[in-house]
Formats: structure tokens, C-alpha cells, sequence
């Protein structure tokens, strides 16, 4: 058997008929959306018969494939079933039976166009064509009307309610909602759909049942037929325009049931109306279906497309102005071009800023239809506040206990691992409402959160680059490498708790589309990145090397004025020489972690440092070949991020999670505390001390390994030393400056 390569320029189609059915279309290869390739399915005739007999109502369906033959000609020899397809021109083939006697059965579709004597080239009989259709798939019951409703989950939960702010203005533009996957995008949509008329777009389903699959067949079609993606595109429209029209006449009089419609078709009709009859059309060589907004009795004048980035995805292949373009450009074009969509938002995690200005200064658009485009991204992270209002809202609406709604409030809220996106709290609470424990809906989240293949994963697009074997981190934005802006981030926010990323447009699109924080909008226009998210940060820690920090943690703790970010920071630095001086192989790839001691050192991975949390005691913890090496990292003479926190800043197993006031351990850490001392009786134990201070402690120190430039000079090369002196020396200067300044 001969494959064909799998590019698109390869793929084959062939018409098959059946006696006098309607020809069928059958390709060799599959456009995977997701992927943006193009997958050979079929190979050779057997294939072939195998496609044909699963075609809807086809008349071989019961028939056996040994029964089935193709031929080339009418009365041609049979092909042989393991004939290649390579071998094969693209062109008609007629398939037949062994006996061919039985009358062919007609389509469905075909046998209404004979029985109500319909000429699809006549737009009136377009739209009688399409109501039969209805009548047959999906016909009306007054005792078993459609129905469906918004599901029961933090997505669709009252929507009457509003949690977004955005309100739609009279400004005949195009409005564009970017923002990170989990923020609220699709939940700002369906509430402005909620409150007013318009349709509601998905390119590419997520979920099972939400939205219509009518736009990616719209997508498929005009691949296969780039040339004639306007006419696709028009009929999406038409058939949506109609299907709604047919449901304001029998009394589905409010937006939120239209939107219900459009929502959850296969609930509210029992099938995909919507792609269904857009098939029944778009199958179809010659449909005329006139000025389709003049046809239609309510063509809503407020459009909203969902997934937009799944539109730049993919080959480019459809031509627009002089250039071949991904179905991003035909789709906001020929949409806006019909002049009947003064309310058009694109929504998604990132958008294509230079094709929709390309769009806009077109010779071919008329200036009068739109002006410009409009970043409309007002989404913000939750706070603690937020969150809690959030939280006991929607618990209380669910009748759960009061005592219960605290429980949930005292454990998430504190956390910062569970604020920013909306998704990462609806995640929480939905499995609550299910019914698990707030414990184990925790954990859940946790367990799943820093994994690029579950869903709440919040960097999508690393993901999608995984996939297809791409180094996100090479990409180039703007002349600067994404994995550039990664480092500076992840360092800033490690000094500082929170990183501003100076990038704008398409760069802070870009940065977006990657997850990496929420936009600051000006004027429209996209300024600035922050990125504030503990659970972006943690997500980050297990996809950044180390070493690929550390120069970079170098060049900004020159820059830095602060002390206790310095030593945020040279914690890193810390780690990743003691890891190089036990395994240079070992430290190349070495991916950092954050928080749970006990879990860490319950994990088999030899390739993470783990940075444990403010309370716990040490600084640094590596795990190798049986050793746990519990570092402290004591640099200058300040407070430390455990002692303000009234915390033990040690070594010493037995202290860790120690309250020094109390001179025991926190009740609140306790079951951690005696986790870690459990896990530990496994390994060997090596206490160190990186000290870089103007005193030396004399008390705690027996058993205990000291690092400093005096005895261990070889632990950091000169460079490093040099300024980690040089900035100590600028701390006790300033330290002492203001001592003599208090004094006077």
C-alpha cells in the first residue's frame, strides 16, 4: 500500500455517485483544525467504499464492502480494492453494488426538494427548503416545546446577574475582547447575549454542546473552496438569521431564549439545528440565496465570534487583498462587509493586530461601515474581597449551609494560588457543588493545575506549541524572544510579587494568547502585561530551567535597591550552585518548584529544587541519590521573610513550622510538620548555610555545613561574588545612613 504525504497540496478528492444519487465528495486527507494540519485518512479504494458506506443515508450502509465495487467508468472493470490511490487521477468514480438492481434511496433533503417541487436556485424556495427541513429534523410540538437551560455551573450560572461591567456602545466598529484563557471572556458574551438580541458565534467547540458546530463547518467549507469563503460566510448568516427569525414566531421572544438556542442547540432542538441545515446547504453546488439581509425578518444586529484565535490557526489559504490569509481575515471581513453588524465582537486569547488593521485600511471597505477596531478588555483578576463575595453568592444560591461557606472562604481566599482567573475559583466551586469536599476540590485544582494537558491549565497556547513541536520560548515578538519576556517576568515578580511587562499591540497580544497575565488597555490599545498570578508563577516554575535565570537574576539583582528581594532571588542562584556542584548534567535541566515540603520530597523527580513556603523554615530543599540537602539562606543583616511571618528561619527539621513566640509548632501546620519529619526518615540530611551577613552566628550552627566566600570560594565564581559584596556593602551604607538620621 503507497502513502500519500501528508500536505495539503497532496490531497485528493473524488466524486462518487451511485447510480442517480447526488455525488459525494470523498478526500483522501482530514484539515485538523487544532493542529493546523492536514491528516491522510484514506489510502485506497477499500477506503473508499469504507467512506461511502458511512455516509449519512447512504444506500450501502447495510450492504457488505466485499459486495461493493468501484470503477473508474460506468462499465469499466471493477478496481481492485487494494489499488493505491496514488495510482488514481482525481476525478468522477462510480460506485455500484453486485446486483445494482435495488432503486437507490434518496437523501432526505433530496426527497423535499422532489416532494415540494423545490428549486434551490430560487431564494424563496431556499427558505421553504429550510423550514421543511425543520419540520422533518426537529419539528415543533406545542405539548413538548424546545427547551433547554443554562447549566447549572459558574460559566452560565444567572446571567441576569451581571460579574462583568462592559457595556455595549452605538460606535459601528469592530470591538476585540482579549484576554487570558480562565478570565472571563465567554462570560462577558453570554451576558450582553443575555440582555439583548444577537448571535453568538463559536469557532472551535471546547465543550460537548456549547455552541453550534455551524462555523466550523463554515470553516471546512471555505478551506476546501477558499475563493468562495464570502459566499460560506454570507450563508452562516442566512441560516442562523432564519432558524432565530422561526423561533421568534412561535413565542422564543427574549434574548436569553434566543441565546439558550444558539447555546445549547442539542438540548433545546434535540440535534445541531443550526449545522445541520447549514450542511443541507453548503453541501450544495448552486443555492441561491439572494441578498441573504434582506431575506431574513430578524438579522440581529449584534454579532459575537468566541475562540477567534482558533481562526488564525491553520493553513493560509484564503486570498484577500493580494495575500493569502488564515479564515480569520474572509471571516471579520465578509461579516462586517454585509453592513448589517454595527455590534461585532471577536473574543479570545489573542488576535492578529497587523491582518485587522489590514482589513480596516482595505481599499475594497467602505469607510462609512466601521471606523476601526476597539480593545475592549476591561477584565481584571480576583482579589481576596472579590473572591469572597464570589464565593459566598454563589454557595448561597445553592442553599449550602453557612458554616460550609465559611469553610470554603477561610481556605481559598487566604490563598493567592487560587485568586486571579475567574476559572480557577468556578473550578473550586463547581466541585463543591458536585458534592466533594473542599479538601479534595482543593487538591483537585492543585493536582491538576501546573499539568499542561488538563484543562485548567492556564498557559493554552505553550500547550498547542508543545503539540506541535514548537519552542514557544524562541518565538520572536517584535524582535524580542518570548522566552525573554518569560524570564524577566518570572523574575520580577519573584522580587517584587507582581511583574508590569512593558509590551503593547501585537506584542502584548502575543504575551497574552501565552497566559502570562491580564492587559492594561489606553485608548483602545493594548499598553501594558502584568502578570500577578501565584498559579501563572508556579505554572512557570516547572516549565523555566533554572539556569536559563540565572543570568538574567544576575543583571537585575545589580539594579536592585532592596534587600529582601535580593534575596527573594539569590535564593536561585543559591539552589542552582549547590545543584551544579553535586551534578553539572543534573543542574542543566534543573526545573524549580514552590510550597509543599512533604509532597516534594514524597515525588520521584530528581530534576526540582523546591523553594518551600515562608513559614516552613529553609529556603532552599534538593533532593539527590538518597541526600536532602535544607539550605538557609541568610544575606545581610535584615529581618527575614519567616520572621515576619513570627516563623523560624532554620535548618532544623524539628523547627519547621515553628512559632517563635509560642516556641511550638503552628497549630494551622501541624499535620505538614509531622509529614516532612515522616518523610525524611527516608534520606540522608545535610543542613547548609549560605551566609553572606556582617555577623556570624554562634548559636545553632553544630551540624551544620557554613558557605561563604572565605571557606567555599568556589561555590560562586569571582563575578558573583563581587557583587553580591558590592550590593551588601550599598545595604549596610544606606542601613547606616539612616541609623545616623533617626539619631539626629
Amino acid at each position: 500500500m503507497t502513502s500519500l504525504p501528508t500536505s495539503e497540496p497532496t490531497n485528493r478528492a473524488f466524486w462518487v455517485q451511485y447510480q442517480t444519487n447526488q455525488p459525494v465528495q470523498i478526500r483522501t486527507h482530514q484539515f485538523i483544525h487544532k493542529t493546523g494540519l492536514w491528516v491522510q485518512t484514506l489510502f485506497n479504494v477499500a477506503d473508499i467504499i469504507g467512506a461511502v458506506q458511512a455516509l449519512p443515508a447512504s444506500p450501502f450502509a447495510a450492504v457488505y464492502a466485499a459486495d461493493i465495487t468501484l470503477h473508474a467508468v460506468v462499465d469499466g472493470p471493477a478496481l481492485k480494492v487494494n489499488l493505491p490511490l496514488t495510482s488514481l487521477s482525481t476525478g468522477t468514480l462510480i460506485i455500484k453494488s453486485k446486483s445494482d438492481i435495488d432503486p437507490p434511496a434518496r437523501r432526505p433533503s433530496d426527497q423535499i426538494l422532489v416532494d415540494h417541487s423545490l428549486n434551490l436556485q430560487n431564494t424563496e424556495h431556499v427558505l421553504n427548503f429550510l423550514q421543511h427541513k425543520i419540520d422533518a429534523l426537529a419539528p415543533y410540538n406545542p405539548e413538548k416545546p424546545y427547551h433547554a437551560t443554562f447549566s447549572d455551573n459558574c460559566l452560565e450560572f444567572r446571567l441576569d446577574r451581571r460579574q462583568t461591567t462592559y457595556s455595549l456602545d452605538d460606535t459601528d466598529n469592530i470591538k476585540v475582547l482579549v484576554s487570558v484563557s480562565g478570565s472571563g471572556k465567554t462570560r462577558q458574551l453570554l451576558e450582553l447575549l443575555h440582555g439583548q438580541f444577537g448571535f453568538y458565534f463559536v469557532v472551535s467547540r471546547q465543550l460537548e454542546d456549547f455552541g453550534s458546530g455551524d462555523l466550523a463547518k463554515c470553516y471546512a467549507y471555505s478551506a476546501d473552496h477558499p475563493k468562495r469563503a464570502d459566499y460560506f460566510i454570507q450563508l452562516l448568516y442566512f441560516v442562523r438569521g432564519f432558524v432565530c427569525s422561526y423561533l421568534l414566531d412561535l413565542g422564543y421572544n427574549t434574548p436569553a431564549k434566543i441565546l439558550l438556542a444558539q447555546l445549547h442547540p442539542m438540548v433545546f432542538f434535540g440535534r445541531d439545528l443550526f449545522s445541520e441545515l447549514y450542511d443541507s446547504l453548503a453541501a450544495r453546488t448552486f443555492v441561491n440565496i439572494g441578498q441573504s439581509t434582506e431575506r431574513i425578518k430578524q438579522l440581529f444586529d449584534f454579532v459575537a465570534i468566541d475562540e477567534i484565535q482558533q481562526s488564525l490557526e491553520g493553513e493560509q489559504i484564503f486570498p484577500l487583498s493580494g495575500k493569502h490569509r488564515p479564515f480569520f481575515s474572509p471571516l471579520v471581513y465578509f461579516s462586517k462587509h454585509m453592513g448589517r453588524f454595527p455590534k461585532f465582537i471577536v473574543c479570545g486569547t489573542g488576535i492578529n493586530f497587523d491582518l485587522l488593521t489590514e482589513l480596516l485600511i482595505s481599499g475594497a471597505m467602505k469607510a462609512e461601515q466601521f471606523t476601526a477596531y476597539d480593545v475592549i478588555s476591561d477584565l481584571k483578576p480576583l482579589d481576596k474581597g472579590e473572591a469572597e463575595s464570589y464565593i459566598r453568592q454563589m454557595l448561597s444560591e445553592h442553599d449550602i449551609d453557612k458554616g460550609k461557606i465559611d469553610e470554603v472562604v477561610d481556605l481559598v481566599c487566604p490563598n493567592p494560588l487560587f485568586l486571579g482567573r475567574g476559572r480557577f475559583i468556578a473550578f473550586i466551586l463547581d466541585s463543591v457543588l458536585r458534592g466533594d469536599t473542599i479538601d479534595l476540590a482543593i487538591g483537585k485544582f492543585v493536582g491538576t493545575l501546573s499539568k499542561p494537558e488538563s484543562p485548567l491549565f492556564p498557559l493554552r497556547f505553550y500547550l498547542e506549541d508543545l503539540r506541535l513541536k514548537r519552542n514557544s520560548f524562541l518565538k520572536v515578538l517584535e524582535g524580542e524572544m518570548f522566552g525573554s519576556i518569560v524570564r524577566r517576568g518570572l523574575i520580577q515578580y519573584l522580587m517584587t510579587g507582581r511583574a508590569k511587562l512593558l509590551v503593547k499591540g501585537q506584542m502584548g497580544s502575543d504575551t497574552v494568547r501565552y497566559g502570562l497575565g491580564f492587559c492594561d488597555v489606553s485608548d483602545g490599545l493594548i499598553e501594558t502585561v502584568e502578570l500577578k498570578e501565584l498559579a501563572i508563577v508556579e505554572c512557570l516554575r516547572h516549565l523555566v530551567l533554572v539556569s536559563e535565570l540565572v543570568p538574567d537574576i544576575c543583571i537585575q539583582m545589580a539594579m536592585c535597591p532592596h534587600p529582601q528581594m535580593v534575596g527573594y532571588v539569590l535564593e536561585y542562584l543559591v539552589g542552582y550552585a549547590l545543584v551544579a556542584g553535586l551534578d553539572k548534567d543534573k543542574a542543566k535541566m534543573l526545573k524549580s518548584t514552590h510550597g509543599n515540603l512533604a509532597r516534594y520530597l514524597k515525588s520521584s523527580e530528581e530534576d526540582q529544587i523546591l523553594f518551600p513556603d515562608h513559614c516552613c523554615g529553609p529556603d532552599v530543599v534538593y533532593k539527590y541519590q538518597g541526600t536532602v540537602y535544607i539550605v538557609q539562606v541568610k544575606f545581610v543583616d535584615e529581618i527575614t521573610k519567616q520572621e515576619r511571618l513570627n516563623a523560624c528561619h532554620t535548618t532544623d527539621p524539628e523547627r519547621f513550622y515553628w512559632n517563635k513566640k509560642s516556641g511550638s509548632v503552628m497549630q494551622a501546620h501541624l499535620k505538614k510538620h509531622k509529614a516532612i519529619l515522616k518523610e525524611l526518615k527516608m534520606f540522608k540530611c545535610k543542613r547548609i548555610v549560605f551566609l553572606h551577613t556582617s555577623t556570624t552566628p554562634t548559636t545553632g550552627m553544630k551540624g551544620v555545613e557554613i558557605v561563604n566566600q572565605a571557606l567555599r570560594p568556589d561555590f560562586f565564581d569571582d563575578d558573583v561574588w563581587g557583587m553580591l559584596n558590592t550590593l551588601r556593602q550599598g545595604f549596610q551604607e544606606r542601613k547606616s545612613d539612616r541609623v545616623l538620621s533617626e539619631q539626629e
